[in-house]
Formats: C-alpha cells, structure tokens, sequence
C-alpha cells in the first residue's frame, strides 16, 4: 500500500510557531501609519494660522464697515426724502392750489398730483416710490398729510442677505386764513422827531415800516384780517366811534384820552359801560407845548382792513410829548379784547365794516383767531404830566388851551410807576395762547430800561427786536411774514 499524500499548502508558520503577515497587509498598515502621522504633523504645525484668521476678521470687517456705508447712504436719501416731501405738502396746503371734486380727480388725487411733480424734481420717480396724500378741511384753510417710501438698493448689506432697505418720510402741513386781529401800537413821543441812523427822522422811519407792514398783512386775504393803528405819548388818542360807547366824565373836546387808573393794567377787560365813568385825560399848554392829549392828527384808526384808510393814519402821526408804554399796550389790548365789540357792532351798522366782521373781537381763546400785538417804542417810560388839583377844574379847558401852565404842573406818573403798568398788561395779554406780542426796540442801545421793559413785554425772545435806522423796516416785514407764512407742522 502507497503512502498518503496531503494536498494542504505548505505551513507558513516559521520554527517556533511565529506567524507571517501577507505583504498586502503590511502595506495598508504602512499606509495608515503614514496617514496619521501627516495628520498628527499637520495639527502640530502652527505655521499660516495668522493668515486664516486675518482673512476671517477682514471679511467681518467688511460687513460691518459696510453697513455703515449702507446707512449712511439711507440717511441721506431719507433727508433728501423729507425735504421733497414737506415742500410738496407746503405747496398743496398753500391756499392758491385750488381743489374742486371732480369725477376725474378726487382732492386727494389732485394733492398727490402737486406733491408728485415736486417729487420728481428731485429726481424721486414714479417706479420707485410710493406715496400716498390726504387732504383735510381746518378752520379757514386745508391741511395736507403725506406719507412717502421707497425701497434702496444696497451695496454691502447683501451680502449677510439684505438686498433692499425701505426709507420712509412723513410730512404735515397745513395752511389756513385764520381769523386775525392785528393791533400796532406805535411810539410817537417826542424823541421820535429826532434823526435815526438812516439819516430820516425816526417817525419817517416808523412811517414807511408800518405802512409796508400793512400792505403786506392785507394783499392777501383781507376779509379776515382787522388792523388797529394806536399811536401813544402819554396816552392814546381815541376817535369818535370809540369814545362815543364809552361811559366817559368828559371835561373838554379837544382830544379823546381816558386817564387809567393803576386797575385798568391789570386785565384786558375795559367794560364800555362801567357804574363809575372813566376819566378824561387833562388837556393843557406848558411852556408853549400842549401836553396830555392834544393831538387829534394822531388819533387812532381802529378796526380797519382798508390799506388806503390805514396808511393816512400812519402818515397823520404827529411827534410830542413823554412815554407811556403801558398806555399804548392797554388800548391795543382793549381793542382786542371781546368787551370792545360794541365798538364793531356800531361801525358795521353805520356802514364802515363789513358784516363779516360781527362778533369780533373774538374770544381770546377762539381757535380759529390770531390776534397779533406789535408794540413800537424808541425809549423807555418816562412820565405823565398833569396839573394841580383844584387848579385845573377851577379853569376853563379854553384857558388852559390858550395858557401856560406855569408852576402848576405836576409829575403825575413816575417812570417806576409805568413799568410795574407796562408788565402788568403785557402779561394779561400773554396769558392766552392764541396771542402773540412783538416788540421792537428802535435805537435803544445802552437803554437798559427801555430793553428790560420791551423785552419782558415780548412774547419770547424770538418776538423782540432790536434795530438801527432802515432796519426797523426788516423788523416789520419780518413780523408781517411770519404772520402769513405758512407753517410746517410737527408730527
């Protein structure tokens, strides 16, 4: 019998029993060997770090300096925005963009319209904005409310995903002929006969500003405008239509003052009908001049809208005599005051008014009124003269017409005495909000006391001016616009 033969490979174990690897698994094991350790070497290496995070930071940095030129550009068209927006909305409210209801084009449209080309003047397209108007009905006027937004483009706020952002602006603004009462109280003391630094008399100066102020007040929309014209010395000279309503001890017929007592500067109130009369400022003649209330060339034009009527009374102003600033505020104040409008009723009747005006003065506090007191003075208060008691009623008003006075005069109100009245009245015009004081210091400089006692009579700082010669002109014109102008509202 044959011996077996085994088919079996040969045993690759070696003498004492040591396996051998196959070379293909050797060389995965090498393989990944060398796979960590460049891993391991490449953690390790610390070499070109700065550079990744310098690219990181100057990424962010651009994103967020971006922004900031992304913005700043928003601001701006927002700022040009608004500018287009509110002259826009001025030019619709303006009273001389006439609105009718039409089948076409409601109000509204015909509002958006006007605000539209101003738009598009400042290169704001149709395409790209967004606009809306609405117009409004107020006491006398209209008022326009305008809401406007359009979508920027931006430049770095796309790239965190921000492509467009949205500018909005909003504007308001309203025009209305409100009811207005306007009372120039006007210094005609003698100091006002002296030459101003235009090279004119002070009162040519005063002349020609009041008269320009007129006719800018009243060249638009003179049915709902009153002006008074209250010239003063030491007191006001008051015409007929006035003085007749008024329960008045009269002494004589040479001129129209009421001698006030310390109560009167306390309230605007002045009652044309009190239970005990008023009365009648002395008349007389001192060392050649006549003093008190002599001049009847400066009596006062009240509640006018005629420019031609207001203008010869302007010019009829006649220089004389001492200061009394508190005189001429208290009769400007009465005239706006409602226990005056007995005084309106009257002058309607007899044919001088219009009816339009029955009822004014209007209430204080009537917000459909404006009443405007602009007060004139080249010095401060001085004094009031009169003359002895019982010497002055112990004569004829003719002979102290005719005479001097002598020795007889007395200082009846002291300067002191005038301030404490000056501040007493201004204020209880001020306390309405619907009123608004202007004063005008011509040629005061140095002249603390005239200063103090106009500026504390001034509404604010801002109604209180202080001019030299041809400027006084300025001052009554800027008063007079700011009266007319429109007026940009705050939302």
């Amino acid at each position: 019998m044959l011996p077996r033969v085994s088919t079996d490979k040969p045993n690759q174990r070696e003498p004492g029993n040591r396996s051998v690897s196959h070379p293909l698994a050797t060389r995965e094991k090498s393989r990944a060997a060398g796979f960590r350790m460049l891993f391991q070497a490449y953690m390790n290496d610390e070499r070109g770090g700065i550079a990744i995070f310098v690219l990181v930071l100057f990424i962010l940095l651009m994103v967020v300096g971006g922004m900031a030129v992304d913005y700043q550009r928003h601001e701006a068209l927002r700022a040009d925005l608004q500018d287009a927006l509110d002259r826009g909305s001025l030019a619709a409210a303006n009273l001389n963009q006439v609105y009718v209801n039409s089948p076409d084009a409601t109000v509204d449209e015909q509002a958006h319209g006007v605000i539209t080309n101003y738009m598009r003047s400042r290169n704001f397209k149709n395409e790209n904005l967004s606009l809306d108007t609405n117009v409004t009905n107020v006491a006398g006027g209209r008022r326009i409310t305008a809401n406007a937004s359009l979508q920027m483009q931006t430049i770095f706020l796309s790239l965190v995903g921000i492509d467009t952002v949205k500018v909005n602006a909003r504007s308001i603004a309203a025009h209305a002929a409100s009811n207005i009462e306007i009372t120039l109280v006007l210094d005609v003391t003698g100091s006002m006969e002296s030459t101003s630094q235009s090279g004119r008399k002070k009162i040519e100066d005063l002349k020609i500003a009041a008269k320009e102020f007129v006719s800018t007040i009243l060249a638009d929309d003179p049915e709902r405008t009153l002006i008074s014209i209250v010239p003063f010395s030491e007191s006001v000279n008051l015409p007929p239509v006035v003085i007749n309503e008024i329960n008045l001890n009269r002494y004589h017929s040479y001129a129209n003052c009421i001698d006030y007592s310390q109560y009167d500067f306390s309230t605007t109130s002045m009652p044309l009908q009190p239970l005990t009369p008023y009365t009648q400022m002395q008349h007389f003649r001192y060392f050649g001049t006549l003093y008190g209330c002599p001049r009847t060339a400066s009596q006062a034009k009240v509640y006018s809208n005629n420019i031609s009527e207001l203008h010869t009374a302007i010019d009829g102003m006649q220089t004389a005599n001492w200061t009394a600033i508190a005189a001429g505020v208290k009769v400007g104040s009465f005239l706006m005051d409602p226990d005056s409008r007995d005084i309106v009723t009257k002058m309607i009747t007899d044919g001088d008014l219009s009816t339009d005006f029955a009822g004014w003065p209007n209430d204080w506090d009537d917000p459909s009124t404006r009443k405007i007191m602009v007060v004139m003075s080249d010095g401060r208060n001085t004094r009031v003269n009169g003359v002895q008691e019982p010497a002055y009623s112990a004569q004829t008003p003719d002979y102290w017409h005719n005479n001097n006075v002598g020795g007889s005069v007395e200082l009846r109100v002291t300067d002191v005495t005038l301030d404490q009245h000056t501040s007493q009245i201004c204020s209880s015009i001020k306390t309405s909000e619907s009123t608004i004081v202007y004063t005008i210091g011509f040629e005061i400089a140095g002249n603390v006391a005239a200063q103090a006692a106009l500026s504390d009579c001034a509404t604010n700082v801002s109604t209180y001016y202080l001019v030299e010669g041809v400027e006084i002109s300025t001052a009554f014109q800027n008063i007079a616009e700011e009266i007319t102008n429109l007026k940009l509202l705050i939302n």
